[in-house]
């Protein structure tokens, strides 16, 4: 059993099938623990699914905790609510390291600088940097937007149109203007995407992210929003920029015996832009579907078996593209900023959404409610 990628949905996937009693190797191009551009929130979503998989606490990969958050139009605040749920917050060196040390302790042999170059289909194959190549019974690809794993099972690259990119910073502290101890939502200032600030125990992560094809200037739009955070003036620290498959998911996440999991099938959130914990989900659900076909006897049945299960994460997907309309498009997002002011109801969901308290579906039905009600007064 080879996984490709030690992120959380790779890390996730390798641990429960070597919980099982199965031989997996782990293959990244990286040496951990390593940076990724990434928010870094876990929500209580992230929470369930964690405990859920794991069993060490996760304890010491969380860098603060917040019941709140606190949303802006552009640079105006509009409302700020305390929740019942916390948000927790990461670094991704930090979170990804602790994922995987636990997928080490479990038996899984992890291969670092090993850079997944190519995967053969027709014979379950892997080449890989530095060494000969490998065969598998399976291969789960947990590489990231441009995976090698999905151009060998012959998948097209995710649509560009429907990609997001994302820019970011880690700004200390002791260099910042403030020190804020809510999540921080900023709309308006990225078509088609949001401006966040996110606290952390010695520095606040500042990051913007919008669909390309929205967005000429992202990087321009960011230069001006990270100034005016920090009463004028940028930070001396390294920016980092990724594309985001932004509600961007793969129908049919693999071919057979050979899976995709996390950013490889596309598993960000299209309105929250979640991904941590749709990419531990995906992982576990794609090694029990290992786990059933190779049971069976029938490795071919691993895809069909996964999608069952990965199925119920689409279907959200869905659910959350139809919303974001209401949320990014031009003629209503400035009625849902309106009405997201004089409401705190419509905030307090909008964190019950990410606590996975509600649904989609029903967060939807009632902000369309809202927006209507709104629309027409």
């Amino acid at each position: 059993m080879i996984v490709i990628g030690g992120g959380p949905s790779g890390a996730t996937a390798a641990f429960v099938l070597a919980k099982a009693g199965m031989s997996v190797l782990l293959l990244d191009a990286a040496v951990f623990p390593r940076d990724k551009l990434c928010g870094g929130l876990l929500s209580r979503r992230a929470e369930k699914t964690y405990k859920a998989v794991f069993e060490k606490p996760w304890d010491p990969a969380i860098e603060f905790a917040s019941h709140g958050a606190v949303f802006f139009d552009g640079h105006s605040k509009i409302q700020s609510v305390e929740h019942v749920w916390p948000t927790y917050f990461t670094s991704r060196t930090k979170f990804d390291a602790h994922l995987l040390a636990q997928a080490a302790a479990a038996g899984v042999v992890v291969q670092e600088q090993r850079r997944a170059l190519h995967v053969y289909a027709p014979d379950s194959r892997v080449q890989a940097a530095g060494g000969p190549d490998i065969q598998a019974d399976f291969i789960i690809g947990c590489e990231g937007v441009n995976s090698p794993t999905a151009r060998g099972v012959g998948l097209p690259p995710l649509s560009r149109r429907r990609l997001a990119a994302g820019l970011e910073v880690h700004i200390p502290r002791d260099l910042f203007s403030r020190q804020p101890d809510k999540p921080e939502i900023y709309f308006r200032l990225a078509e088609w995407g949001y401006a966040w600030l996110f606290p952390k125990r010695d520095c606040v992560t500042v990051g913007m992210a919008g669909l390309v094809q929205k967005n000429r200037n992202l990087k321009g739009n960011f230069t001006r929003f990270l100034s005016g955070l920090n009463g004028g003036r940028l930070p001396e620290v390294r920016w980092k920029g990724h594309p985001i498959p932004f509600g961007n998911y793969r129908a049919r996440p693999g071919k057979a015996n050979i899976l995709l999991a996390g950013d490889a099938a596309g598993l960000v959130e299209p309105v929250t832009g979640e991904g941590i914990a749709f990419a531990m989900e995906s992982g576990r659900y794609a090694a029990q579907a290992i786990l059933a076909a190779a049971a069976a006897g029938r490795p071919d049945s691993a895809l069909s078996r996964y999608l069952e299960s990965y199925s119920r994460i689409t279907a959200l997907f869905r659910q959350a593209r139809i919303m974001r309309h209401l949320v990014f498009q031009r003629l209503t997002q400035p009625i849902f900023l309106r009405v997201l002011a004089r409401s705190q109801t419509v905030a307090t969901r909008y964190l019950d959404l990410l606590a996975a308290e509600i649904g989609y579906g029903e967060y939807a039905r009632f902000l369309a409610k809202v927006l209507i009600r709104r629309f027409l007064v």
